[in-house]
């Protein structure tokens, strides 16, 4: 199939002017990490966005809609979700915030979807926001992110529309890694029995690792140089290197062609394995399953009992007799013996 290079486009000389003089503008306000300076600062932009015109403090005889507009321009009169969590460190959010409320009521603004304005504003807003920002990194609208401060995201990295970059606990996106529209991708979990119990760790994705439209990554999990996670997939375990899962949840499916021909040869023997205990399971389960009325009566009234009629035979035996329950544990122990075939 052809490659595709990204056109060359820019806005007229006027604009891009226009453009540049402003993102410099608010790049030195915002070296200034005093929240009440950069809330200034943002409640002023946001007024200039929306309403055209410098900002005046609303009237109070004034429409209420109107005045509540206003107000809420200024982040000091916005909550955002990541700071009720008990496990944020308030003191680097508070410097954070006021950029955070700015990215995403800039997103939303009318300028909000143009794409040449927009990566240059969300570019410098994350070289504020984030643990780490690298160069050529491409942010479109709709990104968010939880605390930004256990973000990075190094060089030659493109995050696509609506994506979630749950930084609660850390997450690393590597050199020229890309997250498609969509994604989720998480750094904590919650305890099952209490859901207040949170559990903060670290999501790495690459180098050079793709995770396409609609996936999730949970967290904890290590998505590999060129790993690739598929549309809809749910990754909960690590990816290996150049293997592209899929599926809830996601599980090897291919091996990309420019993987070292030791990774590919080793896929290929993986996936051999796999085929035949699931050919070996489906010619097994019969005879459990319908051997007779008595086996089915017998298998609802004590189903850890159920004795099998017959038994593996030859090299790959696991033994006579086993139960059904007995031959799902013991399926391991037929992949090793499968696997000194390819030895």
């Amino acid at each position: 199939m052809p490659r595709y290079e990204y056109r060359p486009l820019k806005p007229t000389p006027p604009a891009e002017q226009v453009f540049i003089e402003w993102i410099d503008q608010l790049d030195r306000e915002f070296i200034n990490r005093e929240p009440n300076h950069r809330s200034d600062v943002v409640r002023a932009a946001l007024h200039q966005l929306y309403l055209g015109r410098p900002y005046r403090a609303p009237e109070s005889g004034g429409p209420l809609a109107q005045q509540a507009l206003v107000h809420s321009f200024d982040p000091r009169n916005a909550t955002l979700e990541p700071e009720y969590y008990g496990d944020v460190d308030s003191a680097k959010y508070a410097e954070r915030k006021p950029l955070i409320w700015f990215w995403m009521m800039y997103d939303r603004s009318p300028v909000g979807l143009n794409h040449w304005l927009g990566y240059r504003v969300r570019a410098m807003l994350a070289r504020h926001v984030f643990k780490h920002c690298g160069k050529n990194v491409k942010i479109f609208h709709g990104v968010e992110v939880s605390f930004g401060y256990n973000l990075t995201v190094e060089d030659n990295c493109t995050i696509h529309k609506y994506v979630l970059l749950d930084d609660r606990g850390e997450i690393i996106i590597h050199e020229g890694s890309s997250v498609s529209d969509y994604a989720n991708v998480y750094s904590h979990a919650h305890d099952l029995n209490d859901g207040m119990i949170v559990d903060d760790q670290r999501t790495e994705i690459g180098p050079k690792a793709r995770i396409t439209y609609h996936a999730t990554v949970l967290s904890g999990v290590t998505v590999a140089e060129h790993g690739m996670v598929g549309a809809m997939g749910v990754a909960s375990k690590n990816v290996e290197p150049f293997h592209i899962v899929a599926g809830i949840p996601a599980k090897p499916v291919k091996i990309k062609p420019i993987a070292p021909e030791e990774l590919r040869r080793k896929f290929e023997q993986e996936f051999v394995i796999n085929v035949i205990i699931v050919m070996l399971d489906c010619l097994y389960a019969p005879l459990i399953k319908y051997q007779s009325l008595d086996l089915l009566r017998t298998h609802a009234a004590h189903p850890h009992t159920l004795e099998s009629a017959a038994g593996w035979s030859g090299s790959l035996s696991v033994g006579p007799g086993r139960s059904w329950r007995e031959h799902s544990v013991h399926r391991h122990q037929l992949r090793h013996q499968i696997n000194h075939f390819f030895v």
